[in-house]
């Protein structure tokens, strides 16, 4: 699965979750974390990979529309 978070204000876009095999997702946020399937992320601060983990996410990380 392959999570992308978007900031509504800005419209920058970003990759925030990739996890692989992947058959159910569960989401749900409150104004400063994003939790998918029990792994908590600060929103458009961390990324989360199943190979490696959570990890902050790099500036120029952003992806085009």
């Amino acid at each position: 699965m392959l999570g992308v978070m978007e900031r509504k204000e800005t419209g920058e876009r970003a990759r925030i979750f990739w996890e692989y095999p992947c058959e159910t997702v569960s989401v749900d946020w409150d104004d400063a974390h994003i939790f998918v399937n029990d792994i908590k992320l600060k929103k458009m601060m961390d990324v989360y990979d199943f190979r490696y983990g959570i990890a902050e996410r790099e500036v120029n990380s952003s992806i085009p529309n």
